[in-house]
């Protein structure tokens, strides 16, 4: 049975509990620090992948 991975918004990142910075979030990711700053302030969307990612980033850090 295959599980779909949850999604996460990259900017939920950025506030309580994880408190990552735009700069370490980006490097996280391998993206620009404009492009956390573009979907912080709602200018762009990330892709679905990005999403999934996130997800993950989010449970390894709690752990």
């Amino acid at each position: 049975m295959i599980t779909k991975i949850p999604e996460l918004h990259p900017k939920d990142l950025l506030f309580p509990p994880y408190n990552l910075s735009a700069d370490n979030l980006a490097a996280l990711l391998g993206v620009s620090k404009y492009t956390v700053e573009s979907w912080r302030y709602n200018r762009r969307s990330p892709q679905t992948a990005i999403k999934k990612l996130c997800y993950l980033v989010s449970e390894k850090l709690k752990s």
